[in-house]
């Protein structure tokens, strides 16, 4: 035993030794980078800005970790050892901590460090100015020129006769060389891409390896948390692989065309506008209508894509390209990401209406001449039927701009552009519902707005035919208000295209796709294409088509072929390993400069079409051409979880093998791979925790396949278990595709209640009203979603709430005593019963129940840490019944009823549970994960498609605030989902019946997790795609919610605030 002990003392301080050392070097790299970079801090406004503070405080953290644990193994304090275990959460919880501030704040110090840039570069400097020198410094050391390319120079105030460049951008740098430049005229002299993104490339190449350090620091002492770690990184791995940005910068301008179609457009859009609304024969739209019928125009369906959401349409309308599913929650007012537009290619933008809109597109280059005017975000108020009004106030505006004479030389500009959003349609839509009397009469308003704005602008103009107007909508919207997935009604949108450039006669069935508008407006104006504009110009109804028409057709494929290129050279520059895409580009161009093959205009139309799609095909091609390989890291990582949680389950001796050591290379040089192509730092995370799981693992799974595998492989009877096992997982799969197959699973536990208890199950209460509870919330899942039902079920949350009442008096009427909280409690749950009852039934929007309901939503949130935690199941019942406060504030129709019969269940289920010795911790840990997705999608939520309904925050806010609402309704999701985790804590009792059941969730998770990753599809229609990845998201997002809530529901149960004392408080 002595031996032994000695042998644990000289390995922990090893450990410890090498915790100290390793911190050492994080905080020596880390500072090397921080002196090495301060060139970057100087120009961005920080000297803070690449140096990695966090880290570097956290690897100080580790340094002390490994001084103390050597101090406390060989001294044998416990006070020291107790010192270990808070420093060594310290450092996991600020490397946690930094970790989500650099990815929160990372994009918005960007955007403002980007800003800076461009306003000093504006202003260039002479040449003994601090700035002069950092900038040639760096675009030597980078090869790069100017911010975001070469084109930068000549928008600064200096050069006000001559557009040139420094010489420190020239490929051979020399006295004057800079000036041999002009304009868009490189003479192959110069470096043309911007120094920005090389600068964001190398401190994120320099985070990315202080990261790894960094990682490898916490994972020797967080060993036990490794599989939740891979867990949220293979969450994260989905919108890696299919969600990354498709900008690039640096490449050169294409111009549509040398003739105008018009000299000013007039942009419509009226958000949230179905299609079949606006085009119905209810005469809601009479003037749009008359345009239709008697003008020249076109009309038709602009198709969107997933997500449909007001950010995304107006960047694929404006910008002609489609954002990732992620930058909805970048930000909405300050967009992150640089990208082109129209707006940045016109003479001059004026933009009118929303303040979550319209600014976003004032950045980069259009910052300077992009006119914005917009309401206040606190008009944006839905829980009135004056929605309408936001529109009015656009067309009021716009009266007042057009009298400002202080801009009327802008006014008299060619290639400028009126942009009018028109947020009262989606506004009454949400609040309303798309078939309700105040989304048509909105319809109506946009309507006359529509024409009255057409009159103003005529008018001013003295009708000279050079206006061009486009009518649409961002995206649609379902029958009961939501959007954001891909059904017809979210994707199909109205387009109505009126007035100067449209030659032919009406074409009233168009159909092009979103991003095509952006390629559209750029040719009715003659400006430069958008550079990230992945749309193509919609000739077939731009008739009649002549060569102009053509060399526009022609220069659009030219802009998508340099996007094309610029992917090509990034990966070709980048990887070991390229093999490029067969574009003929060569023969083609032949072509068009020949015109040998073809017979008519409508031939070379027809090439250039096929060209633009074997074009976009090549995009693909290199967007996604790491994709393969992430894929299959992502499947190693799920093996190789397993393959840990099942040996932290069963730890076996296990011998090493030549097999499991070239599994634990394989990821190591996969790692080397990624890491000398300069991969993405996500990219090296796979391989990495992957390396992780397989050193630990990898030997015990060679032992289990070679000593009983293979055995188990010739048996008939194993391939029938896993059959059946197979078959029971799809009762938790069945519920991602068809919520109703929820109700399986439930009679299944019914049975099996029936069957394990037999003779007991009538004669006991509590099984008996477990199995009546069971019966009864299976039919839930069988009703339609919350937030699609056409009326208001509010007397369903009355009486929830009621019966909550009556339950907890009952309960706590028997005890001897009754606590201040009880009391408390109670009144809580009669004011948000008032509180509901007169916002959803007598339709009472007052800030008093705004305050009301925020101060009842704190006070359930903290009323269970003051109750006894010697009666663990009066303090259950207390969480249970702050929870039930809170979600009927947050309630509509019968969800609240469901959450009332789920807590009876679980009450029921925890009262079963006890009354056997011996827990079997497989069927509970089924049986609870069973309970857990029955949570999620007992009433729908969002995981079934589609069902926002922002009257469920009525209680709490009625003013458009997305963040908020957001973060409101996320927290009405995932509260049945802590009503299972606190029953199943109440049975945890034990540190290994934890550690256990943690485990197992884990694998079944996992397993799941692993059989959606191979339904997700890539083709096929969008809300097919959409569908496929928000059910692996939605999974994967479980798992993460369940490890946070079971370290919640613990602490819930069992931790008490004892400076409140109940007694003395009555006394």
């Amino acid at each position: 035993m002595s031996s032994n002990y000695m042998l644990f003392r000289c390995v922990f301080s090893i450990i410890n030794i090498c915790f100290f050392a390793l911190g050492f070097a994080v905080v020596v790299y880390s500072w090397l980078l921080h002196i090495k970079s301060t060139d970057y801090g100087s120009l961005m406004g920080s000297p803070w800005f690449t140096a990695p503070v966090i880290l570097i405080i956290s690897a100080k953290f580790s340094m002390l970790l490994g001084i103390v644990g050597c101090l406390g193994a060989w001294c044998e304090k416990r006070a020291l050892l107790f010192m270990y275990i808070i420093i060594m959460v310290i450092v996991f919880v600020g490397l946690l901590f930094g970790v989500v501030y650099i990815i929160a704040m990372n994009e918005r110090i960007a955007v403002s460090a980007h800003q800076r840039l461009l306003d000093n570069i504006r202003r260039y400097p002479v040449k003994d100015n601090e700035f002069y020198k950092k900038m040639d410094s760096i675009q030597r050391r980078l090869d790069c020129c100017g911010i975001d390319d070469y084109r930068d120079w000549s928008q600064g105030d200096v050069w006000s006769d001559q557009s040139h460049v420094p010489d420190s951008c020239c490929l051979e740098e020399k006295v004057g060389c800079g000036k041999l430049t002009k304009g868009n005229e490189t003479n192959g002299l110069i470096y043309t891409d911007g120094c920005f993104s090389m600068i964001q490339k190398e401190i994120n190449r320099n985070l990315m390896v202080v990261g790894i350090l960094a990682f490898v620091l916490v994972f020797v002492e967080q060993t036990n948390s490794c599989s939740s770690m891979l867990s949220s990184m293979l969450f994260y791995s989905i919108f890696d692989v299919y969600f990354t940005s498709p900008i690039n910068h640096g490449m050169p301008l294409h111009r549509s065309t040398r003739s105008p179609r018009a000299k000013r457009l007039v942009l419509f859009v009226a958000d949230g506008l179905r299609s079949d609304k606006f085009f119905q024969p209810l005469n809601n739209t009479p003037y749009l209508n008359s345009i239709i019928e008697k003008r020249t125009s076109l009309s038709g369906i602009s198709h969107t894509r997933v997500p449909t959401e007001s950010r995304p349409g107006h960047v694929a309308i404006i910008s002609g390209f489609y954002e990732d599913v992620s930058a909805v929650s970048r930000g909405w007012k300050e967009n992150p990401v640089e990208f082109d537009s129209v707006f940045n290619r016109s003479t001059y933008t004026f933009g009118f209406g929303s303040p979550d809109i319209v600014p976003m597109f004032k950045r980069g280059q259009s910052y300077e001449h992009f006119y914005v005017d917009c309401y206040h975000s606190n008009d944006e108020e839905f829980g009135n039927d004056r929605a309408h009004e936001l529109d009015l106030w656009v067309e009021r505006e716009f009266r007042k701009f057009l009298l400002n004479n202080t801009l009327r030389k802008e006014l008299e500009k060619d290639q400028i552009v009126f942009f009018f959003h028109l947020l009262g349609i989606d506004t009454n839509g949400h609040s309303h519902k798309p078939w309700s009397d105040a989304y048509m009469k909105n319809i109506q308003v946009v309507d006359g707005i529509v024409q009255r704005l057409e009159n103003l602008i005529e008018n001013y103009y003295k009708y000279d035919e050079k206006t061009t107007y486009v009518f649409t909508s961002d995206h649609g919207m379902t029958d009961w208000g939501s959007h954001g997935a891909g059904d017809d009604t979210e994707t199909l949108t109205p387009l109505l295209i009126w007035g100067s450039g449209i030659r032919s006669s009406r074409h009233t069935n168009v159909h092009i796709e979103q991003a095509d508008l952006c390629p559209l407006m750029s040719y009715f104006l003659g400006i430069d294409y958008a550079i990230n504009s992945v749309g193509r110009l919609p000739i077939d109804y731009l008739l009649p088509v002549d060569e102009d028409l053509l060399q526009a057709y022609l220069q659009n494929a030219r802009q998508l072929l340099e996007q094309v290129h610029q992917q090509h050279d990034i990966l070709k520059k980048r990887l070991l390993f390229f093999k490029p895409f067969d574009l003929q580009e060569e023969q083609f161009f032949e072509r068009m400069k020949s015109g040998k093959g073809y017979m008519n205009l409508h031939a070379v139309k027809d090439d250039i079409k096929n060209f633009m799609h074997r074009v976009a095909e090549a995009s693909h091609y290199y967007h996604t051409y790491r994709r393969f390989l992430l894929s299959v890291l992502i499947l190693i990582g799920f093996l190789a979880t397993l393959c840990t949680i099942l040996y932290q389950l069963t730890p076996t001796p296990s011998t090493n093998s030549s097999v499991a050591l070239t599994c634990k290379l394989i990821p190591i040089l996969i790692f080397v791979l990624l890491l000398v192509e300069q991969s993405p730092w996500t990219h090296l995370l796979y391989p990495a925790l992957v390396c992780v799981h397989t050193c630990l693992s990898a030997d015990f799974a060679i032992g289990w396949i070679r000593q009983q595998g293979l055995e188990h492989i010739r048996s008939l009877s194993f391939w029938l278990k896993t059959f059946i096992i197979g078959l029971f997982l799809q009762t938790y799969i069945l519920p991602f595709f068809h919520r109703w197959m929820m109700s399986i699973g439930v009679f299944l536990l019914f049975i099996d209640a029936i069957y394990r208890w037999q003779g007991s199950f009538l004669h006991d209460r509590y099984r008996r009203g477990y199995g009546i509870l069971l019966i009864i919330i299976l039919i839930f899942p069988f009703l339609p979603t919350v937030g699609t039902i056409k009326i208001t079920l509010s007397w369903c949350t009355i009486l929830s709430g009621v019966l909550t009442f009556i339950f907890h008096y009952l309960y706590f009427q028997t005890e001897s005593s009754s606590s201040l909280i009880n009391y408390i409690q109670r009144v809580c749950l009669l004011l948000a019963i008032i509180a509901n009852y007169c916002v959803h039934s007598l339709s009472v929007r007052s800030p008093f129940i705004h305050i009301l309901s925020w101060i009842l939503l704190l006070i359930s949130c903290f009323l269970p840490f003051f109750s006894s935690i010697q009666h663990r199941l009066n303090r259950l019942i207390c969480i249970f019944t702050s929870i039930m406060t809170i979600y009927i504030l947050l309630s509509t129709q019968y969800e609240a009823l469901f959450v009332l019969c789920l807590c009876l269940l679980m009450l029921t289920w925890i009262l079963t549970s006890e009354q056997h010795k011996k827990i079997n911790l497989r069927l509970f840990t089924c049986q609870s994960f069973l309970f857990t997705l029955l949570a999620f999608f007992g009433t729908g939520n969002f995981a079934s498609v589609n069902s926002f309904d922002p009257s469920t925050v009525y209680c709490f806010l009625t003013v458009f605030n997305p963040f908020l609402m957001v973060f409101v309704i996320i927290v009405k999701y995932i509260l049945p989902i802590l009503i299972v985790n606190c029953a199943t804590a109440y049975v945890m009792k034990n540190a290994d019946m934890i550690k256990a059941f943690r485990l197992y969730t884990l694998i079944l998770s996992d397993i799941l997790a692993l059989e959606l990753f191979f339904f997700i599809r890539t083709e096929g229609s969008w809300l097919q795609i959409g569908e496929s990845i928000s059910r692996y998201v939605i999974l994967m997002a479980m798992i993460v919610i369940l490890t946070a809530f079971q370290f919640l529901a613990s602490l819930l149960l069992n931790q008490k605030w004892n400076y409140f004392n109940v007694k003395r408080s009555l006394k």
